[in-house]
């Protein structure tokens, strides 16, 4: 194994712990908000809406960095933007209007990670695919269970 195989593999085996780590906050929320009280579903709900809002943001900001350093398309920038504006407004939606729209922002933030991010190895945007299908279908328990 070379110099840059050996640190590509160590960095996807920190990308993968660093993602699959930062899926414990919802998987939390969603214990919590299952002890029942009306208390708890009220903590775990703020919890998870606006961990998810975060994280949002997170990912946008990751793009936006992305987007100016390639040179790609100039709209791309606005539609970052937008995206994390719209986490933040979730936070003052209703938790079910919350949580549909932030599912939406992190599919449409997959779709463009997916068409613009060229430069990627298959394993990083594979890694991405998988990290965002199992936080949609977080999201989307979240709204069933509660």
């Amino acid at each position: 194994m070379t110099d840059s195989t050996a640190t590509h593999h160590n960095g996807s085996h920190s990308e993968s712990l660093l993602g699959y780590a930062g899926l414990l906050p919802f998987v939390l929320a969603i214990i919590y908000s299952l002890t029942g009280s009306a208390e708890a579903e009220k903590v775990s709900t703020q919890v998870f809406v606006s961990y998810s809002a975060i994280i949002l943001s997170f990912l946008c900001g990751a793009l936006w960095h992305k987007v100016r350093a390639a040179n790609w398309s100039r709209p791309l920038l606005l539609v970052t933007n937008i995206l994390t504006l719209l986490g933040w407004a979730c936070l003052a939606l209703s938790p079910t209007l919350a949580l549909l729209a932030l599912t939406l922002c992190y599919e449409v933030v997959l779709v463009i990670e997916q068409w613009a991010d060229r430069d990627e190895t298959r394993e990083y945007l594979t890694l991405r695919r998988r990290l965002t299908a199992i936080v949609i279908g977080l999201h989307l328990l979240y709204l069933i269970l509660t």
